[in-house]
């Protein structure tokens, strides 16, 4: 009988100390400058939540270069409320969500999100 290749997929592994980082999820709202009443975006954070980073291998690096891929990130967080936000706000630099690989298939999950810099911080 042959061996389904699904059955031998593994979910990625995390440990609970690579979660030691924190990042702030919202969007970016319009507000009137109160001085001069232009209106300017700003980042409004909605939740935080901890997550890992992905490691990318050289070989990822190099196929990126030229693409809209290069210069991202990847993070990895707990499965749940991530796939709301549309920015991510990491010590002081905003980073907009290229992609989302969500994985709601068992009750410990992650969902990986790949990250660009938008704006950076203070």
């Amino acid at each position: 009988m042959m061996a389904n290749n699904y059955s031998n997929k593994k979910p990625f592994r995390y440990r609970p100390d690579q979660f030691r980082h924190t990042a702030q999820f919202g969007k970016i709202v319009s507000k009137e400058n109160p001085y001069s009443g232009a209106m300017i975006s700003e980042f409004e954070p909605e939740f935080s939540l901890h997550y890992a980073l992905v490691r990318t291998t050289l070989s990822m690096r190099y196929e990126a270069l030229g693409t809209t891929w290069e210069g991202t990130k990847t993070i990895a967080v707990r499965h749940g409320k991530a796939k709301d936000a549309t920015v991510v706000e990491i010590d002081g630099t905003q980073y907009k969500i290229l992609d989302s690989s969500l994985d709601d298939d068992n009750y410990i999950s992650y969902d990986l999100l790949t990250l660009q810099a938008t704006k950076k911080g203070k």
